[in-house]
């Protein structure tokens, strides 16, 4: 029911799981990278950036900016 982002590499694949935390795969094996951020609509829509440096998810008003491989986070307002 939610949206999946796969990097244009291959590298990564991610979604937002029920608990509204973000997951990262690595899509060959299945093996989760890392979970990520909180309060973000399981739904919600999850995209890479062209170089798959960055992903932003979206939630409530908000879009949430996570790196794949620091997991680290920063916000940016509509």
């Amino acid at each position: 029911r939610g949206h999946v982002a796969f990097s244009r590499d291959s590298k990564f694949v991610a979604a937002i799981n029920t608990h509204g935390r973000l997951c990262f795969w690595h899509p060959a094996t299945g093996a989760e990278i890392q979970t990520v951020g909180e309060g973000l609509k399981p739904d919600g829509p999850v995209e890479f950036t062209a170089d798959g440096r960055v992903l932003a998810a979206g939630s409530d008003g908000e879009v949430k900016v996570f790196g794949p491989k620091s997991g680290a986070a920063a916000k940016a307002d509509k």
